[in-house]
Formats: C-alpha cells, structure tokens, sequence
C-alpha cells in the first residue's frame, strides 16, 4: 500500500541515521512516492501530492485511519473549501506497543500481535475527531455560522444536527424523518435541485 511504501522509506532513513526532528521533517517534505498505478480513484497531479502531504505531515495519519481522514478533512476545507464535504471513518485496529525507532518498521515474524479490532477505541475517535472538524471549520470565514453539519452512524436510527442558528431540540421533539428528507434538506442548503425526489426538507434545519 502506498501508506506502507512511505513508511518504509522513513524508516529507511532513522535507520540510516539523522541528527534530529527537524532533518527527519525536512526529509519527508521532499520525499517523492507516487502511489501505485490504481491505489487512488483519481491520480491527478493534485490529488497524489494532496494525498502525500496529508500522510507525511498529519499527526498519526501514517498509523491511524480515522486520523487520516479527521487530517484530510480539515486540510480540504483549508485548501479547497468545499461547499459539501463528507468524512466516513472507520473501525480502527488496536494499536500495538511500538519504540520510536521501530514506529515506520515492519515487525520481524516473532513479533508479531494478532491484529484486533478496536470497537471503542475507534468511537472515541469519531467523538474528538469530528469535533476538530467542526472546530477548524468554524475558524474559517467560509463556513463560521452558515454551516450545517449532519453526523450519522451505521446501523443507528438516529442523526445529530447541528444548525448554527438554530436552538437546541431534544429528540422527542422532532417528528421522525427519513433518508428523502435528509437529501432534500442538505438540496436546500446548498441551493441545488433535488432531483426526482418529492420530499421536503425539514423546517427545523431548513428554515
């Protein structure tokens, strides 16, 4: 994987030996992988050195992938700024103890830990991660207090919204609402059509 080639090249170089941080830092900023012919839906120019600098500058974007995509998110909104984002994350791996040293390595056979599945820790993850989101996007001129922001799970049957001026309303304050409306609602907020669909949007978040 194109994460695994860059990783493997760090380690390359601590092994290699430098003198701090900031060499390690400076080497990674020239580092020059392309990502293997099919690993990205799009191979753009652009999107490979966006994709490149997200893991190579993101704090634990090389080892986590809900920390990726929390990286990701907040660098498209200060690069692009997208009228319509949407971050999915994950169920995460447990991390494994590691050193410093052997954080980019691949661990030698007698090594090894059996890889599970972190249910917990990865809701935590969605928790503070999506809050950074929120947060970054409320720093920017472009999105501060005219942003709607819809979070949903798997498998649950309920949404948290959240309209920056709009008061707060419990759940069994709402009527129920389905997926159509949800479509049309999002429609309205960013002022296209909503196809087929003769669903209306909701007046609690439409206005």
């Amino acid at each position: 994987a194109y994460r695994e080639m860059l990783a493997r090249s760090l380690y390359k170089k601590v092994v290699d030996g430098v003198s701090g941080p900031q060499e390690l830092a400076a080497y990674a900023r020239a580092l020059d992988i392309s990502p293997p012919e099919g690993a990205l839906l799009r191979s753009d120019d652009v999107v490979r050195a966006f994709i490149r600098d997200v893991l190579l500058a993101g704090n634990g974007t090389l080892l986590l992938n809900n920390t990726f995509v929390e990286w990701a998110s907040v660098q498209a909104l200060k690069r692009a700024e997208p009228r319509l984002l949407v971050a999915r994350f994950g169920v995460r791996d447990k991390m494994k103890p590691f050193s410093s040293l052997l954080l980019f390595s691949s661990p030698r056979p007698t090594d090894q830990v059996p890889i599970l599945e972190d249910p917990l820790g990865s809701f935590v993850d969605v928790e503070q991660l999506s809050y950074y989101i929120w947060l970054n996007a409320e720093k920017s001129a472009a999105y501060r207090g005219k942003t709607l922001y819809l979070l949903l799970a798997e498998g649950v049957d309920e949404m948290l919204a959240i309209r920056p001026d709009a008061p707060r309303a419990e759940a069994g304050e709402l009527p129920p609402a389905g997926l159509d409306e949800v479509a049309a609602t999002m429609a309205t907020w960013l002022g296209v059509s909503g196809g087929a669909s003769v669903a209306r949007p909701l007046a609690s978040l439409a206005g």
